[in-house]
């Protein structure tokens, strides 16, 4: 997110409401210090995305969550835990471009690994849907091309956290 007068993005985080208008009312130095540890975030029409390059994640090419994972997992859980009405679909995917077996498993892993972190941080689950993807769905660059310059040779490695408000019907 571009730095905005916090209390002009209060006045429309209020006046839209739900998930974006949380966020765009939330704290921006902390929403900044998350973007300096290389988390990009992302809004979409209704949805906010949370795109961290895995490398800060977890230890090389694993599922262990590193000491800088859960310095920014921590961040996110704590923005995330006043939420109770979203949806988290936490997706990984792993840099190969030829989708194998190996890969999926990985990813799919990753994914199930943040989301029983957040679990530990006591956020409600049941509505969150972990799911690896390996090498498919490359990055798309020309929503954001600062991301290319911060994946370099590892672009499609990556998790995206995807939040939307949660509606019954």
């Amino acid at each position: 997110f571009p730095s905005h007068d916090i209390s002009m993005s209060a006045g429309i985080g209020a006046a839209i409401g739900g998930v974006v208008g949380y966020w765009l009312s939330y704290d921006q130095p902390a929403l900044e210090k998350l973007s300096a540890k290389g988390v990009s975030i992302m809004r979409f029409g209704d949805q906010i995305r949370i795109t961290i390059p895995s490398q800060r994640l977890f230890v090389d090419y694993s599922v262990k969550i590193s000491c800088e994972g859960r310095e920014i997992l921590n961040q996110i859980a704590e923005i995330l835990a006043p939420m109770n009405k979203v949806t988290i679909t936490i997706a990984a995917y792993s840099p190969a471009v030829l989708q194998s077996d190996k890969d999926l498993f990985l990813t799919e892993k990753q994914a199930q690994a943040i989301s029983n972190y957040f679990w530990d941080q006591h956020l409600d689950t049941r509505l969150i849907y972990a799911v690896g993807y390996g090498g498919s769905h490359p990055m798309q660059y020309e929503f954001n091309p600062a991301l290319k310059d911060l994946f370099g040779d590892r672009e499609n490695y990556r998790v995206d956290i995807t939040l939307k408000d949660y509606v019954t019907t």
